[in-house]
């Protein structure tokens, strides 16, 4: 990502870097692949509320809060990009 940028991860790769952890179970890719699967990609990951990613195992509070920060943020990012 260093040397070619952001726009090269898959979803899974982006979402695993704003996870940062998985679980002892499974690897943060891993646990990154089934949040995406489970919300069938960005499409409802986009609109998930905390109670629905808490409900998924390996997602607690922080995770589930980094989640809708990062969410946000982008969502702030593209109205600034449409006001322009």
């Amino acid at each position: 990502m260093l040397k070619e940028g952001a726009s090269v991860l898959s979803n899974q790769e982006l979402l695993a870097i704003i996870l940062r952890s998985g679980t002892k179970e499974e690897s943060v890719l891993q646990l990154s692949h089934r949040l995406i699967q489970q919300f069938e990609g960005l499409n409802l990951l986009k609109d998930a509320t905390i109670d629905e990613l808490i409900a998924v195992k390996g997602i607690g509070n922080a995770k589930a809060v980094e989640i809708l920060a990062s969410l946000e943020l982008g969502k702030r990012v593209n109205r600034l990009q449409i006001d322009e």
